[in-house]
């Protein structure tokens, strides 16, 4: 889907714009590498080892989720030393904000929970479905060379949309 949108976004927004959303989005992947810390293997791993122990389960995602929400104002933190350093995207604080929320959303998916119990399937059916309405409605809504921030948001909508739905069926 990535190989879609590319040559589409590059041509609408032009070079200038396309560099301060790629710049944003490689920002939003360092964030997301330190929220989840090394947690998608390990957190698998033990999710796979006590499956069937409810209580014990239960714990440990407990205690997954309390970490990682403890990330969240480092992120926060990380974002607005971005914001208020002289940088490439210092002139677009509101990339910087769209681009938190999707890294936020996207670090609390719970796809370790269910690549531990072996259900990879609904992971899969999530995001294609979701990254399939994502290009519909970036071919849709970005137009104009400062949509930028359309583009933003369509991606992290699509990593809320993803949460909320995995977080759903994990309850």
């Amino acid at each position: 889907i990535s190989l879609l949108i590319l040559p589409f976004i590059a041509r609408k927004l032009g070079p200038e714009e396309l560099g301060l959303v790629a710049y944003s989005q490689l920002f939003s992947i360092l964030q997301l590498l330190l929220m989840n810390f090394g947690l998608e293997l390990t957190a698998t791993r033990k999710i796979a080892m006590i499956k069937k122990e409810k209580k014990t389960l239960k714990k440990f995602i407990n205690k997954i989720y309390s970490f990682k929400i403890l990330l969240i104002p480092l992120i926060i933190s990380m974002s607005s030393v971005l914001v208020f350093l002289p940088s490439p995207i210092s002139s677009k604080p509101s990339y910087v904000l769209i681009v938190l929320v999707g890294v936020i959303f996207q670090g609390l998916t719970p796809s370790w929970f269910f690549q531990g119990i072996e259900r990879i399937k609904l992971i899969a059916i999530s995001k294609i479905f979701f990254r399939f309405v994502a290009l519909v409605l970036i071919f849709f809504l970005v137009r104009f060379k400062n949509d930028g921030w359309i583009f933003l948001a369509i991606n992290s909508f699509t990593n809320i949309s993803i949460f909320i739905f995995l977080f759903l069926s994990m309850i």
